[in-house]
């Protein structure tokens, strides 16, 4: 480009330099030899430096060269660190992504293993709330059993001296479930309509008369006790299966008795009821 433009320069100023020769006439001519002479001089100057600067282009020209291979140099070593680097980013990621999946396949085990592990507990829970609803059946049952639970035991302190159609008092009480049994009256009222079991165990005092005691419901005699007398302890006991209502009374108490009189009784005396079934 440079080269050129000079090129370009010096064919104008020939141009110039003959059409100003061209016009000159010849009176002239010896007056511009000087001047022609210093416009030549001017032109050697010029083709000097004209040859400096195509030298100097000649230089730039090989310097592009060279810069041109070390570009391309450069640009290759760049692909080739690309390359490289995408080698190792693609092995680092090869190793990243066969970490991850061994991580997810171990995460994948846990979760298995906890699934295992939840089903265990769910049945678990199952059984323990079937377990709960047997159990609360069972104490459901068991309260209901205790609720309808009705009987008594009770026997005496002292040693009483009864006259006819005396009640006997048992004044300790052993166990009085429904308290339907009186330790201050002996009377035993039924809280419950049902079959009842009745017992009475009874002995006199030493050497004392013989004597009838009754088991009575409602004041009308069931079962009736003998105590002989003589010079040892007598005893007896009685057992009835009754039917009692709600309300109906039961006790025990001394029979009148022609050859009777009062009775001494021991101080081992026991009354004792039980609910067999309500109905």
């Amino acid at each position: 480009m440079c080269l050129k433009v000079i090129n370009s320069v010096l064919h104008l100023l020939f141009a110039i330099i003959i059409g100003q020769m061209t016009f000159v006439s010849s009176q002239t001519i010896c007056a511009c030899k000087n001047e022609t002479e210093d416009i030549l001089q001017e032109l050697q100057i010029l083709k000097s430096i004209t040859k400096t600067l195509q030298q100097n282009v000649s230089s730039l020209m090989f310097e592009r060269e060279i810069l041109q291979k070390n570009l391309t140099q450069l640009q290759d070593d760049h692909d080739k660190i690309l390359s490289q680097q995408a080698l190792g980013a693609n092995k680092i990621h090869s190793n990243s992504l066969k970490v991850m999946q061994d991580d997810l396949k171990g995460i994948g085990n846990s979760v298995t293993a906890n699934q295992h592990q939840i089903t265990s507990l769910k049945d678990d829970l199952v059984y323990i709330h079937e377990l709960t609803r047997n159990t609360t059946s069972i104490l459901h049952l068991l309260s209901s059993d205790y609720q309808t639970k009705i009987g008594f035991t009770s026997k005496n302190n002292d040693q009483p001296i009864l006259a006819d159609n005396e009640k006997i008092v048992f004044d300790i009480v052993v166990s009085n479930f429904g308290n339907g049994y009186d330790p201050k009256t002996g009377i035993f009222t039924a809280v419950k309509s049902g079959t009842y079991l009745l017992f009475a165990d009874v002995r006199t005092d030493w050497g004392d008369r013989n004597c009838w005691i009754d088991l009575v419901r409602n004041g009308s005699p069931v079962t009736t006790v003998f105590l002989a007398s003589g010079s040892k302890i007598s005893s007896d006991s009685t057992l009835a299966i009754l039917h009692l209502d709600i309300g109906n009374k039961v006790w025990l108490r001394k029979r009148h008795h022609w050859l009777g009189g009062t009775c001494r009784l021991d101080n081992t005396l026991t009354f004792s009821g039980y609910l067999l079934n309500v109905n």
